[in-house]
């Protein structure tokens, strides 16, 4: 038996691609780390990749025992659920303390604790949400 195709109308689904300011802070402990770093932001509409790279206030980031600052325009998340942060260190004694990140997106304000050194062997962490506060 011989199968045609039938001749559907077919129709691409475009969906408008809508962005969504974050305001992103970093707080470090003892120790920094000089290399790229990368914050995936998961939410319940798909997720964003943010590099973080240059500061609010053109800082060198994640010094020790700082706090940084980013903003960025990106995929709009929805609700954040989850957050993945890495560095791109390809040194062995590389360790990085990282504290806490805070995102701020609209007016709803995400805090992650992550109290975790990252080093060449465990580059990323991933983290739910401490709290959620709406302003």
């Amino acid at each position: 038996m011989k199968r045609t195709q039938s001749s559907r109308n077919s129709q691409k689904k475009t969906f408008d691609s809508v962005e969504a300011d974050y305001q992103i802070t970093i707080n470090s402990g003892e120790q920094a780390i000089q290399v790229p770093v990368i914050l995936k932001i998961r939410g319940e509409n798909g997720f964003a990749t943010i590099p973080l790279r240059k500061t609010t206030n053109d800082e060198q980031p994640f010094q020790p025992n700082a706090s940084h600052q980013f903003t960025a325009r990106a995929n709009d998340v929805g609700r954040i659920q989850r957050i993945t942060i890495e560095h791109q260190g390809t040194d062995y004694e590389l360790l990085w303390h990282l504290k806490t990140v805070e995102i701020r997106k609209g007016n709803d304000t995400y805090k992650f604790v992550c109290s975790r050194e990252l080093n060449m062997l465990s580059m990323m962490n991933i983290v739910d949400p401490y709290s959620r506060l709406s302003l």
